[in-house]
Formats: structure tokens, C-alpha cells, sequence
């Protein structure tokens, strides 16, 4: 370089170079032209006052000088909007001008001039422009440090509307406008309805309730006259910020709504509200060009670029013009700041979770975990706040009212209120009834409930599990046939009670007070059997009833009850042909009806493939591997049901068991639910399983017996019973 410069003294060794790029243009005479481009190269060096020139390079030529620019004009006329556009116009409003106002200096102008110089070629085939290191190279001098040619680069890269790069960084003015400057003509034609609804997509994006933990509703920019709050949604009203605080919006709907409680405000400074529109209009003139140039992969990585810059931008005006939200305090509306820069991952800002902590931190403590170890104190505040003066009792849909009204009151998780309500309700703190909940309810009255435990199927005897509470330490438990008959009734202390009968009256008692509890009937159920004997060709049918009650029976199909009183003795049927017993029993409250079919004497005993079917039998699987077959052969089909089931998890003194209710059905798909459940209580995800049951149900005999195949079970025709 030092070589160069000494061989063309007083130019730089840049020059030739620049006029070699365009010395074969046609209008270009070489010699002549050559000698008037320096002369007026030469007459900018000398009008240039605000610096020292050190070496004369094609960056000191004055656009502000008339032959000039004719002669520019004349050596390549297609660049004049180029011209007066980014580099050089005579009211100083070209992109060049505007940024050396804006750094007050001539860095732009130099680094447009070389560029556009380096752009003059009219052969298609002829290099045009500049690489930008060579640019820069080409203009640094002493006391011309690299990074003030850098950042005008840049910044004139940024602005220009005929600007254009070719193989990756070499850039050269051309004719034709830039994806810049069609982004600009489309900015201008943009409707502010447009800009609006899209402002609008934008914030609904970045504050949309996701968790729903601080608000589960969300508004945005609305005409605030249009909004209607409701006690059983929190809102978040995302307002176009003003000068006031809080907005003057938010202040008189606050005075004017009902549920002071139930919205927050997003807002902030309004004084970028302009800025935040200006970058939706951009990116919205974006769209619209990429549209226009999606066959060029060239513009499209520029429109790319363009739109990560704009989108930048409009983020961080976001974050800095929505900095608070206001949220409701005793007798106005209080504000906290919210940092959407903090809450930002990979450009996306989470504005939920922003409002979230500002609202649940230190300065506002309005949002509030529901800690276990502070409940106590959350039922009182709601006793303190929430029920009416000198009242106890109250409708819960009156406290969620006043919840949502009182703006006293905190703001909790989805579900808190019903997580404070049941957690007093547990503890005894509250009663409820009837939608109304009580917070100074009166003692607790003695309750009693019956279950049935097991039993002697045999002989029909039922052994039941008497649970009792608020009856003392020592409860007794008042036993009778019928309600009337309990004041005089049995008393046991006992926790069990085995019984033959099938309807029972119970009542608790404490022996301390007196008090009783309302009475309990209990009704089991009647197990009805029989057994045929062949007798020359007659079947002889004696019927058995467990616990013992009136049976009636007929052959006809009418009502069963109204049937023949069963005396004790064997019925006697015709055996020649298929006949259906009907019987019926009843005892006190409890009846049962069963169905039997006879077929002919003889005849061999089958299972119909296409009859609903029942098989009855003591059925149990002592290993996990059994009760898998038995799960995955019912499950998924709902016609499949068990009664009288037990499941046992576990072995020995590490295991848990359940049984279900006589009137109780399980499918497949439940007793696998029942059995990981018990699993999970015991931490033993992998536990020992045994299962009994002593029915199951099927749509029809097939079924029945693709069951068995699969379970690997014998079922006899004798354990059957088929449906007429």
C-alpha cells in the first residue's frame, strides 16, 4: 500500500480502480472524460473546508456542484433516483444527508459517494460497487478512525432504498428500489384499522392466559364502555397507556364497576404508543412485500432480515411502554412494575407470567399461594371479610359475590375459594347446606353409617360394619326392626353386627349427652335357589330362599309377586318341554326375583351362545399374573361387569383390600383403575394382586366363554344362568 502511494501521489491508489469500473461505459469518452471527472473531483477537494485531505479518492466528489452531477448523469442517467434518494439531493433529505445530520459528520456522504461511483456501469457483465471492508479500507486516513465509516455503512445500509448486495457483500446502487424502499411505499398504505387489529393479535399473544393463575380472561385495547366483568372470572384489560396513573380508563371504570375485584390493567408511559404502532405498520408492509417477492430468494433473506430488525424493535418498545399493571387496593387502584424483559425466551415474552410474579411479589402481594400451613389464617380473613356483619351463615354464591366485589380481598389460584371452603369444611370450622355455609355452626350431630363387610352366603347371614361419629368416645348404637321400634331398640358397642335379617334400623347415641342421630335404615338383599330332581319324567323344583322369606312362584310369566305362595313343598312341572320358573321373594322392605329354566327331562343342559348370561360361582385369582388375564379379557368391554368383587394389594401386614357393595357392578377397565390406585397408596407400583368376585355379567353365552378361554377358567353349565 505504502508502494502504491507513492506511485500515485497525490491520489489514492483507490482511484484508478473506481474509474476502471466504468471507463468502458458508452457514453464515457476516457480521455476527456477522464480529465473533466478529475477536474471536478479536484474542485471538491478544494471546496471541502471541514477536513484535511490527505490523498484524493472519488469519495470528495460534490454532488452540490451542477456539472457534477451532469456529468454523473451523463456517464449513467438510470441511477438519478438512486441519486437524490440515498446519496445526495440539493434540500438535504437524501438517507446520506439525514445521517451525517444525525452524527455530525460527512462519513454517510463519503461512504454513499464511493459506492455510487463504484455503481456506474452500464455492462451487464462489468463489475459493479464495493465490497463493505474495501469501502472502509478505502476511506481511512489519519485521524479517520475504521469505526466511523462502520457505523455510517450501516446505518446508510439500513435507511437506503436503492441499495442492493450481490454475492454475499458486495454492494452497489442500482435503478431498481430495494425491498426497503417497498416496504416504505407499503407503510404509508397501510389503514389504521389494520394496525389496530393487528396491535391487537400482537398483545393478546404476548398476554394471553395460559396457566390462569393471575387473571383467566383477557381484553385487549378494548372500548372500555364494552367491558363486563363476571364474579367468576378474573380479567386482565390491556389499555393504550397515557400520561396518567393509573390510566384515566381504568380510574373511572374502576368507579363505576361492580366487581372491583375482578380485573387488572396493563398499561405504562404513553408516550411510545406511536412507536409500537409504527413497528406494527412496518411489519405489516413486510408481509405484504414478501407476498410480491416470493420467487426472489435474495429479497426474501433482506425481508427476513428486515423483519427480525422490525420485530426487535417492536418487542423492546412492548417492554419498555408496558411496565405496570394496576390491580384493585381498598378504595382505588394501586400499581406495580412488571418486567416483560425478564419474562422473555428466544423473542416470545410470556406477559401472563410477568403480571403473574409483579402481582404475587413483595410490592403488591395481592396474588397468594395457597399454603397449606397458612390456611388457617386464609379462613379467617374470608370469615373477616367475605361473610355480612353479625351473620354466620351465608350463601356460598353470595360470598364468590362479594369475593369478586370487595377490593379489600386477595387474589387466589383457580379453585382457591373452593380449596378455603373445603379445607374448613374438613376441618369442622364450616358446615354446609343447601348452597349456604355456616362459619359458626352448632355442635356437630351423632352420625351413623352401615356397610356390609361379608357374611354366610349359605345361610343368608350379612356381617355389617357400623361406623360412627361425634357420638363420644364410647358411642352405642341403637338396633331395631323397624324406626318406631329404636327407643327401645338394642344397644351394642361393638363396631360389628352379624344379622339374618335383611332390613335393619340403626341409630348412634352418646351416652354422655343423649344426643341420637337421625335413624339409619340398612337393606341387604335375598339370595334365591333351587334345586330339580327328575321324578318319571316330572321335574320336582324345591325352592330355598337365604335369608328364609315368603316365596312366590308361577310358570305363566305373570307379575311374580302375584304368584302361588310356596308352601315348603317340591313344585312339580312337566318335563316334556323347555318351562320358565318365575319366583319371587320379599321380607319386610327387601324383595328379589330370580328367573330358572327347565329344560326337558333329558334333555342335556347347554349354554346358548346368543342369551345373556350369568355365571355364579365363588371365582378367585391369587396371583398378579391371574388377575392381568382376568383385567385385559374384560377390559375395554362395558357389557362385562362383576359383582361382590374383592381386591387385595399387597401380602401380610403390607397390603390394602377392597371389597364393593352388593348392588355395586365393576367393569375390567375399573378394577384396573381400583387395583393402581391401591398400588400407589402403597408405593409398591409392582404389589402382589389377588381378586374374588362371586358373579359376572355377560351380554351372551360367546362372549362368556371367549372370557374363559382367555382367563384360562373351567365354567361349569352348573354355575351358569341363562335368561328365557
Amino acid at each position: 500500500m505504502a508502494d502504491e502511494i507513492v506511485g500515485s501521489y497525490p491520489f489514492h491508489p483507490s482511484y484508478k480502480d473506481i474509474l476502471s469500473l466504468f471507463k468502458e461505459n458508452e457514453k464515457f469518452r476516457q480521455t476527456r472524460g477522464l480529465i473533466q471527472f478529475t477536474a471536478n473531483l479536484m474542485r471538491g477537494v478544494w471546496s471541502n473546508t471541514d477536513e484535511e485531505v490527505f490523498l484524493v479518492g472519488a469519495q470528495y466528489l460534490d454532488f452540490s456542484d451542477q456539472e457534477t452531477r451532469d456529468q454523473v448523469r451523463e456517464i449513467e442517467r438510470s441511477l438519478e433516483s438512486a441519486l437524490a434518494s440515498d446519496v445526495y439531493d440539493t434540500d438535504g433529505s437524501s438517507h446520506a444527508q439525514e445521517i451525517d445530520g444525525d452524527r455530525n459528520d460527512r462519513a454517510a456522504s463519503q461512504v454513499a459517494t464511493l459506492l455510487f461511483i463504484a455503481s456506474l456501469s452500464d455492462n451487464t457483465d462489468g463489475i459493479r460497487g464495493l465490497p463493505r471492508d474495501t469501502v472502509i479500507e478505502y476511506l481511512v486516513a489519519p485521524g479517520k478512525e475504521p469505526t466511523r465509516f462502520i457505523e455510517a455503512f450501516d446505518a446508510l445500509r439500513d435507511r437506503s432504498w436503492y441499495l442492493h448486495n450481490r454475492d454475499g457483500d458486495r454492494w452497489y446502487f442500482s435503478d431498481i428500489a430495494n425491498v426497503r424502499k417497498q416496504i416504505e411505499d407499503k407503510v404509508g398504505k397501510i389503514p389504521q384499522d389494520r394496525v389496530d387489529e393487528e396491535m391487537r393479535r400482537r398483545l393478546t399473544d404476548i398476554f394471553r392466559p395460559d396457566s390462569k393463575v393471575a387473571y383467566s380472561e383477557l381484553i385487549v385495547l378494548p372500548r372500555i364502555d364494552d367491558v363486563n366483568l363476571t364474579p367468576s372470572k378474573r380479567t386482565c384489560l390491556v389499555l393504550s397507556p397515557d400520561a396518567k396513573s393509573p390510566p384515566a380508563a381504568a380510574a373511572r371504570f374502576f368507579d363505576d364497576v361492580v366487581y372491583k375485584n375482578a380485573f387488572c390493567v396493563v398499561a405504562g408511559d404513553g408516550s411510545k404508543m406511536a412507536s409500537a404502532e409504527d413497528g406494527v405498520r412496518r411489519l405489516l408492509a413486510i408481509a405484504a412485500v414478501k407476498t410480491i417477492v416470493a420467487d426472489t430468494p435474495r429479497h426474501q433473506k433482506e425481508l427476513e432480515s428486515e423483519q427480525e430488525t422490525t420485530e426487535i424493535g417492536f418487542n423492546s418498545t412492548i417492554k419498555s411502554l408496558f411496565n405496570a399493571v394496576w390491580y384493585p387496593q381498598t378504595k382505588d387502584l394501586k400499581s406495580v412494575r412488571i418486567d416483560l424483559g425478564h419474562f422473555q425466551e428466544k423473542g416470545v415474552i410470556r406477559g401472563e407470567k410477568a403480571v403473574e410474579a409483579a402481582l404475587s411479589g413483595g410490592g403488591a402481594k395481592k396474588l397468594i399461594d395457597l399454603d397449606p400451613e397458612k390456611m388457617d389464617g386464609l379462613i379467617q380473613r374470608c370469615e373477616d371479610q367475605l361473610f355480612p356483619d353479625g351473620q354466620s351463615r351465608t350463601r356460598w354464591s353470595d360470598v364468590l359475590e362479594r369475593a369478586a366485589s370487595n377490593a379489600r380481598w386477595i387474589w387466589l389460584p383457580p379453585k382457591g375459594m373452593d380449596e378455603i371452603k373445603s379445607s374448613a369444611l374438613a376441618d369442622g370450622r364450616w358446615v354446609e347446606e343447601n348452597g349456604y355455609v355456616d362459619k359458626s355452626p352448632p355442635p356437630p350431630k351423632p352420625m351413623i353409617r352401615i356397610t356390609r363387610i361379608g357374611g354366610d352366603e349359605g345361610t343368608g347371614e350379612s356381617e355389617l360394619e357400623l361406623a360412627v361419629s361425634n357420638a363420644g368416645k364410647a358411642p352405642e348404637v341403637l338396633i331395631a326392626p323397624t324406626r318406631d321400634a329404636l327407643d327401645a331398640g338394642e344397644v351394642i358397642t361393638d363396631g360389628t353386627y352379624r344379622t339374618m335379617e335383611v332390613e335393619r334400623w340403626f341409630q348412634a347415641r352418646n351416652p354422655d349427652t343423649g344426643e341420637v342421630s337421625d335413624p339409619y335404615r340398612w337393606a341387604g338383599s335375598i339370595t334365591i335357589t333351587h334345586e330339580r330332581r327328575d321324578n318319571a319324567g316330572m321335574w320336582q323344583v324345591t325352592l330355598t330362599a337365604r335369608p328364609e322369606a315368603e316365596l312366590r312362584w308361577n310358570t305363566t310369566g305373570i307379575n311374580p309377586k302375584d304368584g302361588t305362595v310356596y308352601d315348603g313343598e317340591p313344585i312339580e312341572i312337566d318335563g316334556r318341554q323347555r318351562t320358565t320358573l318365575y319366583v319371587h321373594a320379599e321380607k319386610g322392605g327387601v324383595s328379589a326375583q330370580r328367573t330358572f329354566t327347565l329344560d326337558a327331562v333329558g334333555a342335556k343342559k347347554t349354554i346358548d351362545d346368543n342369551r345373556p348370561t350369568k355365571a355364579k360361582r365363588d371365582f378367585q385369582f391369587a396371583s398378579k399374573g391371574e388377575v392381568l388375564r382376568v383385567v385385559r379379557a374384560s377390559k375395554g368391554k362395558e357389557n362385562v361387569l362383576f359383582q361382590g368383587v374383592s381386591v387385595t394389594v399387597g401380602e401380610g401386614e403390607r397390603s390394602l383390600r377392597v371389597r364393593s357393595g352388593g348392588e355395586v357392578s365393576l367393569n375390567g377397565q375399573e378394577i384396573e383403575t381400583m387395583i393402581e390406585g391401591l398400588r400407589g397408596a402403597l408405593g409398591q407400583p409392582d404389589a402382589e394382586v389377588q381378586l374374588r368376585f362371586r358373579e359376572a355379567d355377560f351380554p351372551d353365552g360367546f362372549t362368556m366363554k371367549d372370557f374363559a378361554t382367555q382367563v384360562g377358567v373351567d365354567i361349569s353349565v352348573d354355575d351358569v344362568e341363562q335368561e328365557a
